[in-house]
């Protein structure tokens, strides 16, 4: 709870909100009281779709060498930003086209993603629990976790929940907590480098408790 208030006695001016109820402020001289107004949707799909690549993304990049961070200078240059924000910038736009993402701005598609022959959803009281196994690495960097309607549905980039970056032979874990109560099929996409996607052709069902 912050209010300021200017003048003396009840006050002539003030600015700030109450307990995220109220807020004060004035327009052309006028003070004026207006209800805290909260999103309808502060936690839509594309919203966590795109933290979730984000913070993929921004783990990823400190772990790329000096040598692959540098393609990103002319892009960079371009638009007057650091080679990290072009970066994130580049890869988010491919994201939100049901791209992949790339380490260099000039991908190459070749390669393939790693081999993940084993894949667990552990859910627990508002939280979950996301498992992978990776068999042999390949050109592999990323394993996205997605919710879908139904078994056998294709999943689309906004229902993306997760994104995991996987690039030795084992066991990775991931824990989301707070995690909504439902329902809920989820399925998975693994990717290169070099951008290429490789769908997973299994579907898990799994109920998170409240």
């Amino acid at each position: 709870m912050m209010v300021k208030l200017v003048g003396p006695g009840l006050a002539q001016e003030a600015s700030g909100s109450l307990s995220e109820t109220l807020i004060f402020s004035s327009c052309k001289g006028r003070a004026y009281l207006k209800k805290h107004a909260k999103p309808k949707q502060p936690r839509s799909d594309s919203q966590i779709s795109m933290r979730a690549q984000l913070s993929f993304l921004s783990k990823s990049w400190h772990t790329w060498s000096q040598v692959v961070r540098d393609t990103w200078l002319p892009i960079a240059a371009q638009t007057n930003v650091s080679p990290f924000n072009a970066f994130i910038s580049f890869n988010q736009d491919r994201h939100r086209s049901g791209l992949a993402p790339c380490v260099s701005p000039t991908p190459t598609f070749m390669g393939d993603a790693q081999v993940v022959d084993n894949a667990e959803i552990n859910p627990g009281i508002r939280k979950l629990e996301i498992r992978y196994r990776v068999a042999d690495v390949r050109q592999g960097w990323g394993i996205q976790t997605h919710i879908v309607s139904n078994t056998g549905v294709q999943p689309v980039w906004h229902q993306m929940i997760h994104c995991m970056d996987h690039r030795s032979v084992g066991w990775k874990t991931h824990v989301i907590t707070p995690f909504p109560a439902g329902t809920y099929w989820f399925t998975f996409i693994w990717h290169t480098y070099t951008a290429k996607m490789n769908a997973a052709s299994w579907w898990l069902q799994q109920t998170v408790l409240d």
